[in-house]
């Protein structure tokens, strides 16, 4: 068998000279030994392949080999699921995927462009859509092109509820006892056992499917949640009550067994006051809320003023999360003659939240994450303050409505100016709500009018549409951005953990 050449052997001669095997002679060497002293060049060579392989494997991620990455916001729901209460005797481990999720989606037959164009958010997820007629009555014409041929693929499913006379569009619209009847016709139709969570919103509103499943993987589907932080509450405004959305002192909960660093510090030091004192509920009803009571909205109990369906609502446009275990709570046919007996309809937002706590005896419940951070809300959040665009609009401010502060987020992320307040906005939006009515003043006309896609849809409706798309195309671009980086992250984190002990082998 063929052995390797000996090594010379450099050490340091009796005279303190560098010689050779020549100037004194040492025993022959049949086996190869890596010399125990590396030079100083073969040293820097590995140490810089080393840094160069850690550089390129976190180019995106920051600094790998010198350091930590920047710190990431992150939401705490997935890693701190249920742990305390009657509800939560056991961890939950939930793994909800798109097939889990129905859509909820109120509309009418003059409205289905925005129907068609929130399809690009809504794959893989079930949806019905309540109209005021049969859709199987609609004739060819009335339908936008190419929709008919899509609604298998859509998995969309069609209910009827019909338009209400209204007198006065300050405080009611055709459609608002159809919003109210929504959720629980799409329930009845689908069957309560083919959902987890239900996305409940107007069709110019836009849900970011990856972040409802980041929020509803830690929650138990079983629980009864009704669930958004945008709310309706009245402020004082030269005074006199001027109507907010969504606004801070609004009476909520947390999710049950909420967790969350912030909520071991003072709590009037992490929430900006005056602000509703919520805490986690199993789940949320009025005594939870009277437990809570730091702004007298209770007497033994009993609410004193404002109350659900008094200027304490969800907004409706916004959207919101209702949990099977809501729906499992009452009856179709007795919420159906409940609504119908009122006899005088508010709004299609105070009807629903009223007949949910009447009924079901469950009040709003806070994602979480952005009760203790300002910077952060969750269901169409805004950037512009408050806003006051309609005769609907005369005694309100609305504090949401901004898709273009939301696409503008959405672009600087992907060009990767985001910033860390802008990376964490975009981790926890949950909807944005585009209006319809108003969308005209948000467009960039010029893209609008090269969005070849916009040609058969109504002129009414294209500001919205086009919207619909940019919101979506963009949404796509990111999340997989995100999940690049993502897995750019954790092969870093792998390389940091194997460099020490690659180095270490080296010098054995």
């Amino acid at each position: 068998m063929a052995t390797r050449r000996p090594v010379p052997d450099h050490r340091p001669t009796e005279d303190g000279e560098h010689g050779t095997s020549q100037d004194k002679p040492s025993p022959p060497q049949t086996t190869y030994r890596p010399s125990l002293q590396l030079t100083s060049m073969t040293v820097v060579v590995v140490f810089c392949s080393i840094a160069l392989i850690a550089f390129l494997a976190g180019l995106t991620t920051g600094p790998v080999f010198w350091g930590d990455p920047e710190p990431q916001y992150s939401h705490p729901w997935p890693q701190n699921r249920h742990k305390t209460g009657s509800w939560d005797s056991r961890r939950i481990q939930s793994h909800y995927q798109r097939k889990d999720i129905l859509v909820a989606m109120i509309s009418s037959s003059d409205r289905l462009a925005l129907v068609q164009s929130s399809r690009k958010w809504r794959k893989g997820m079930q949806t019905f859509i309540a109209l005021e007629r049969p859709f199987e009555e609609l004739q060819h014409d009335e339908l936008p092109r190419g929709f008919k041929e899509g609604v298998a693929e859509h998995d969309e499913t069609f209910g009827v509820f019909e338009d209400l006379n209204v007198d006065d569009p300050r405080w009611h619209k055709a459609g608002d006892i159809r919003a109210v009847m929504t959720p629980f016709m799409a329930n009845k139709s689908i069957g309560t056992d083919n959902f987890k969570f239900v996305l409940y919103g107007d069709d110019d509103t836009v849900f970011f499917p990856d972040n409802i499943l980041d929020l509803v993987n830690g929650l138990d589907h079983e629980m009864p949640y009704f669930m958004t932080d945008c709310i309706w509450f009245p402020e004082k405004e030269d005074d006199r009550d001027i109507f907010v959305h969504a606004d801070r002192k609004a009476p909520r909960c947390l999710p049950c067994g909420y967790e969350d660093p912030l909520m071991h510090r003072p709590w009037d030091t992490t929430v900006p006051q005056p602000s509703w004192n919520a805490t986690p509920a199993c789940p949320c009803t009025q005594q939870s809320l009277c437990d809570m009571d730091n702004l007298n909205m209770f007497t033994d109990c009993n609410w004193n003023y404002w109350r659900p369906g008094f200027w304490y609502f969800i907004h409706g446009g916004a959207g919101a999360i209702m949990s099977q275990g809501l729906f499992r709570r009452g009856e179709y046919e007795d919420i159906q003659h409940y609504v119908r007996s009122k006899g005088y309809y508010g709004s299609g937002d105070s009807t629903i939240t009223e007949t949910i706590q009447v009924l079901l005896g469950i009040l709003p419940t806070d994602p979480g994450y952005g009760y203790f951070r300002p910077h952060i809300q969750s269901f169409d959040p805004g950037w512009k303050g408050a806003q006051v665009k309609g005769i609907e609009d005369e005694d309100t401010r609305d504090m949401g409505n901004d898709p273009m502060g939301v696409i503008d987020r959405l672009e600087r992320a992907i060009e990767g100016w985001c910033g860390e307040e802008c990376e964490d906005e975009l981790a926890h939006i949950m909807t944005v709500h585009i209006r319809n009515r108003y969308a005209k003043d948000d467009v960039d006309k010029k893209r609008m009018a090269a969005d070849k896609a916009l040609k058969h849809v109504p002129k009414e409706h294209r500001p919205a549409v086009h919207l619909h798309h940019r919101l979506s195309d963009l949404w796509q671009r990111y999340a997989q951005l995100r999940t690049h980086n993502a897995s750019l992250a954790a092969g870093s984190a792998s390389l940091r953990s194997s460099v020490p002990s690659t180095l270490a082998s080296m010098f054995r």
